[in-house]
């Protein structure tokens, strides 16, 4: 694979992941005072199954 071509699926894979974080980032500035820790545990491993949802979505 070419180095350019490299560089750009890096540069894919880390917008991706910075644009992940902003949005965890964002409901902090919520003041949602459940997500920093939520947001570490995300960051260690990246699953959702162990996060319970604390609150309830409006319906």
């Amino acid at each position: 694979m070419p180095t350019a071509v490299k560089a750009i699926v890096n540069l894919s894979h880390q917008t991706r992941d910075l644009n992940l974080i902003e949005v965890h980032n964002n409901h902090l500035y919520m003041k949602c005072k459940y997500h920093f820790r939520e947001l570490e545990d995300w960051m260690r491993s990246c699953s959702d199954e162990e996060v319970q949802p604390h609150h309830p979505r409006n319906q």
